[in-house]
């Protein structure tokens, strides 16, 4: 997206609440202080990354976030 990102993200960050609301949790939007690249992300906390054991539940999650946050992003912009 180079130059158009923070644009992009500042027009997607209008729809924040509606987004959140489809995703079904809040969303940190930020942007990055040394390279000034924004960037949305989710925090999980009931894991342990390290716990080998438990990267096939720590996986579901991260894939079934980004779906739910891609289909936000469509919804708000539809």
């Amino acid at each position: 997206l180079g130059e158009r990102a923070l644009a992009l993200f500042e027009k997607l960050h209008t729809s924040a609440a509606e987004i959140e609301s489809s995703v079904g949790s809040a969303l940190v939007w930020e942007t990055d202080a040394d390279n000034g690249k924004p960037y949305i992300s989710s925090r999980i906390f009931d894991v342990d990354s390290h716990d080998r054991a438990d990267w096939p539940r720590q996986h579901d999650l991260l894939a079934k976030g980004v779906t739910k946050l891609r289909n936000a992003i469509a919804l708000a912009w539809a």
